[in-house]
């Protein structure tokens, strides 16, 4: 589903799009019915900030990620949220310091300079009822897909 395009005016090819003036209701209630309709198994959201400021909410973005939280075990979904850390190495992991406290497992994906280059590392923050590590995990984007260094050291 297209969640963008058409509120900015933008062509799109996507048959599933949000059309230009929806409320957040609206746009709860067309995941909704969407994600019922197509069976789905998975729904992305990428990303909040661009959804806040694309149903022109920011100011209830609190409001509108606890009704969305409401209804996913109702679908059926694994969800996943995508958001903006503002600055995680200071603790400040979301752009509205409300996402990780819906979500029930929160993955940092970062940058670290080493030496005279960039870093990529995973770590998870949290995971509601697992217990995990609390380490950052060097990992690469590579044409097979995402690869983690469980035994590399980072640093």
């Amino acid at each position: 589903m297209d969640g963008v395009s058409n509120i900015y005016g933008s062509p799109t090819k996507e048959p599933f799009a949000l059309e230009r003036g929806i409320t957040a209701d609206d746009f709860i209630r067309y995941v909704y019915r969407l994600a019922r309709a197509i069976n789905a198994k998975r729904l992305v959201i990428d990303s909040i900030p661009s959804l806040a400021l694309a149903l022109k909410r920011e100011s209830n973005i609190r409001l509108i990620l606890l009704k969305l939280k409401a209804i996913f075990p109702e679908i059926g979904v694994t969800t996943l949220l995508i958001t903006e850390g503002p600055d995680p190495e200071a603790g400040k992991i979301s752009r509205y310091s409300v996402e990780e406290y819906v979500a029930d497992g929160v993955i940092i994906l970062g940058l670290l300079a080493k030496n005279i280059e960039l870093k990529r590392y995973l770590l998870i923050r949290k995971m509601r009822g697992i217990k995990h590590s609390m380490r950052k995990y060097p990992f690469e984007i590579t044409y097979e897909g995402i690869v983690i260094y469980l035994k590399d050291d980072l640093f």
